[in-house]
């Protein structure tokens, strides 16, 4: 496996690269200039949120749509890889093919905390004016972000998971399963996607015992219930509508049930099963942007769970159910890592139906896990 890690720095204006080999490759660039293009890229990636249910309209330009988003990409690549920091300016050229090579060329891409940017969204083709979905990163890759640091991972916590038996296997055992091999499953029942059967049904028909939550008419009160499963569950998927985090200070937030909202606070204390996986189908979730610390993904990743999923923008209902179902499918069915499995759900999703918007799902924690032990 390929890991390539990279990483920004505004104060420095750096870009920088470090190969599987070891190798380091430093670029500059201008703070000023980058300031125009994020905000470009950031604008074409809610454009591509917020028409994803016109997708398939008569009206629709999907090829309009594609370029303007491909090209923001490409100006974001060719901003990063303007000059380089310290070897001869002759290089420049060669350079910046190898950091592409090496972009294309990786299985997982690591990036450090402060790199705010939608890399998933990087076109890394030769010719954005006529785009290949395929040439958008996040189709190639895992980006890793990183869950922040807890004191046990790593750690005999992991022991439980170990390797062999068909996670299907075990997951099918509603009767007598070990109570750590549990799913708990939060879902607004507001939602649009409810009304048609929700996503419960995405686990039923992978014969995927689950627990749901009751939906309660208190923000406290749906922390409990969700707390007493969670803590106990290799698997907690929200189904539900969420509130970006805002500049002015204005913290994300999930919406349970109808009249229900858990605040970012009370996020942030529910406990969740040391190595589990948590799947925030909920948009704006996993926002990136420079003020995502106080984004709902950021309520919980300083927990010792495994991984955490979820969309950094709007996403719409029904490919939100369309991503679980290929999601589920890979992890349970096929039996891959986590990783893995993500980059099989996104490529699933655009053969089915092209929309970009599927890219917007993110990642972070540990792509080598398994769900579950044998």
């Amino acid at each position: 496996m390929r890991i390539l890690e990279i990483g920004v720095s505004s104060a420095s204006e750096e870009f920088w690269l470090r190969t599987p080999e070891g190798r380091s490759i430093r670029f500059g660039f201008s703070r000023g200039s980058m300031a125009g293009i994020r905000g470009e890229l950031d604008f074409q990636v809610g454009r591509v949120a917020e028409t994803a249910h016109d997708w398939h309209t008569s009206n629709f330009d999907k090829l309009e749509s594609l370029r303007k988003l491909a090209n923001a990409g490409n100006a974001m690549f060719a901003e990063l890889t303007t000059r380089l920091s310290s070897e001869s300016p002759g290089q420049l050229n060669r350079l910046r093919s190898l950091a592409r090579d090496q972009l294309v060329s990786a299985d997982v891409i690591s990036v450090t905390p402060e790199c705010q940017i939608p890399w998933e969204m990087l076109y890394v083709g030769s010719n954005p004016d006529t785009p290949e979905i395929e040439n958008f990163l996040g189709y190639r890759v895992v980006v890793r972000r990183q869950l922040r640091p807890a004191s046990t991972r790593g750690s005999s916590d992991w022991e439980f998971m170990g390797s062999g038996r068909p996670i299907s296997a075990i997951l099918a055992d509603a009767i007598g399963r070990d109570p750590r091999e549990s799913i708990t499953l939060v879902e607004d029942d507001a939602l649009t996607s409810c009304r048609y059967g929700s996503e419960q049904d995405v686990f039923r028909h992978l014969n995927i015992g689950f627990e749901i939550v009751e939906t309660v008419c208190d923000a406290t009160e749906a922390k409990l219930r969700i707390s007493e499963k969670s803590k106990s569950s290799v698997l907690v998927h929200f189904n539900c509508n969420g509130n970006r985090s805002e500049r002015a200070g204005k913290a994300g937030e999930i919406q349970v049930s109808q009249n229900v909202k858990i605040s970012h606070e009370l996020l942030s204390s529910i406990p969740f099963q040391a190595g589990s996986l948590v799947v925030l189908n909920v948009c704006h979730s996993c926002q990136v942007s420079d003020f995502s610390e106080k984004s709902v993904v950021h309520a919980i990743s300083d927990k010792e769970v495994a991984a955490i999923v979820g969309p950094m923008h709007k996403i719409e209902d029904q490919q939100s159910t369309d991503f679980a179902k290929e999601l589920y499918r890979a992890l349970f069915v096929e039996g891959m890592t986590i990783g893995a499995a993500l980059v099989d759900a996104r490529k699933a999703v655009l053969a089915q139906s092209g929309n970009p918007a599927v890219l917007l799902y993110t990642f972070f924690g540990d792509q080598n896990r398994l769900l579950m032990s044998a």
